[in-house]
């Protein structure tokens, strides 16, 4: 039985240094401690994705797609400050082959099917661009 602890990743990098390994309590017992990359919150906070990916890379779970605006909040994909070929570059460098889960902005005027498609279509161009087709 194995057990996969996973947190947000909305911290600097060099912080996380200390956690990527296992626990910083001081004992001796490190459990694998694994993250959820957030495309948007990283943004938000002015990350270097390559700097991030770097530092914890190897330990990302899953990765929320989402866009934000430095120091601000989520909007649609492609309009915050998110660079998603860096992210998906560096993703695919790390042989990242997890889940891409779309944590994306609601759609104004209630057509989120909509939305959520082009949203969709958007992560499928980058997937092929930077994993292949």
């Amino acid at each position: 039985t194995s057990v996969l602890l996973s947190r947000d990743r909305d911290l600097d990098p060099d912080v996380n240094l200390d956690h990527r390994n296992g626990n910083s309590n001081g004992s001796n017992k490190t459990m694998p401690l694994s993250g959820k990359y957030d495309v948007g919150n990283s943004a938000s906070l002015g990350f270097d994705p390559v700097e991030e990916f770097r530092a914890y890379g190897n330990r990302i779970a899953n990765v929320h797609i989402k866009d934000r605006i430095l120091g601000g909040t989520t909007v649609p994909l492609g309009s915050g400050s998110a660079n998603f070929d860096t992210v998906f570059s560096g993703l695919s460098k790390l042989r990242y082959n997890g889940n891409f889960i779309l944590q994306t902005a609601r759609a104004k005027g209630g057509d989120h099917a909509e939305v959520l498609l082009n949203y969709a279509h958007l992560v499928q161009e980058h997937l092929e661009r930077h994993y292949g087709s």
